[in-house]
């Protein structure tokens, strides 16, 4: 057999708590009236928290738009400085080219 010791001595403290927890109600339309009046807190709680909920993630889509926006901005000018670059090393290249055969003929020449 088990020793049911321990659950005698919880029964004062399991007597207490629901003493200490219990709310008395002179009719049955009291609990209904105060269930009716947390149902609207409740409600107003969560309409609160939707609308918090809702400035919040516009907050952040507009926060992550500025950022793809900032991002794309800053590629764009990084395409262009280095299409920038790009055209000014062909632009020697071609002078370096023209040299190269300029003095290939001067070279051709002399001989």
């Amino acid at each position: 057999m088990r020793n049911w010791k321990p659950m005698k001595a919880l029964r004062p403290l399991a007597a207490s708590i629901r003493s200490s927890h219990l709310v008395l109600f002179c009719s049955i339309l009291m609990p209904h009236a105060q269930n009716q009046k947390l149902f609207g807190i409740i409600r107003k709680m969560g309409a609160k928290m939707e609308v918090g909920e809702h400035r919040y993630r516009g907050a952040l889509k507009k926060e992550q738009g500025e950022a793809v926006r900032g991002a794309h901005e800053a590629i764009t000018a990084l395409q262009e400085q280095l299409e920038a670059q790009r055209r000014a090393h062909n632009v020697k290249m071609q002078a370096f080219i023209k040299e190269c055969d300029s003095l290939k003929v001067l070279i051709a020449w002399a001989e």
